[in-house]
């Protein structure tokens, strides 16, 4: 599904991965742990080719990210941890990026945020910290990729918030659909893992098995 092979990636001051390899093969819900700082979104970054490793290969899917490859990008979708700020309705923002992505369903996309308790005209820059990110989520699912990364998807939202989350993972998995997680907070999430990769604080995956 993913992998790494000898990476290496690194910021002016500060170097994230050297040489890593890291192989993914099975799992429909990966957690990726590890405390703020150790790698996790910069991971996410070159899985989808936002960022490409200064050395090695990474491969999604059989494609490589860094290309930026249209069938790959419809292939995936991405939720990153710090959120855009968009001036439409969350339906029209649906609406827009929908027609990029094959399975985009728009009734998936009502269903999941009535889950939430949301409306599809809300103007997202009306929406609260919590809600904004339980709107995100709901297009990120509805696109209806093969693979999704989410970065700190229940960051901000409210102990309920975070129950009906975990409801429309197991919708979503069950369309066999690869989601990849990355969280600090492993309580939230660990009865749905079905494989974890925990990274320290060098960037090394120090466990990567299924559950």
């Amino acid at each position: 599904m993913f992998q790494l092979e000898k990476v290496s990636f690194g910021y002016s001051d500060q170097r994230v991965f050297d040489r890593v390899n890291l192989e993914v093969t099975t799992g429909s819900i990966i957690g990726i742990l590890g405390p703020n700082g150790v790698g996790k979104t910069t991971l996410f970054q070159l899985l989808t080719g936002l960022y490409y490793p200064s050395s090695g290969k990474v491969s999604v899917l059989g494609y490589e990210p860094r290309l930026r490859n249209k069938q790959y990008l419809e292939k995936i979708s991405y939720l990153p941890e710090t959120l855009p700020n968009i001036e439409l309705s969350i339906g029209a923002y649906g609406d827009l990026i929908g027609p990029m992505y094959p399975n985009f369903n728009r009734e998936k996309l009502v269903a999941y945020l009535t889950a939430f308790d949301l409306e599809a005209d809300l103007n997202m820059m009306d929406l609260s910290a919590g809600m904004k990110r339980k709107a995100f989520v709901s297009i990120t699912l509805s696109l209806g990729t093969p693979m999704v990364f989410l970065d700190e998807p229940t960051k901000e939202m409210d102990l309920e918030g975070q129950r009906i989350f975990r409801q429309l993972l197991i919708d979503a998995q069950s369309d066999g659909r690869m989601i990849v997680i990355a969280t600090h907070h492993l309580r939230e999430l660990e009865q749905l893992l079905d494989h974890v990769l925990i990274m320290d604080r060098r960037g090394h995956v120090v466990i990567n098995h299924a559950t």
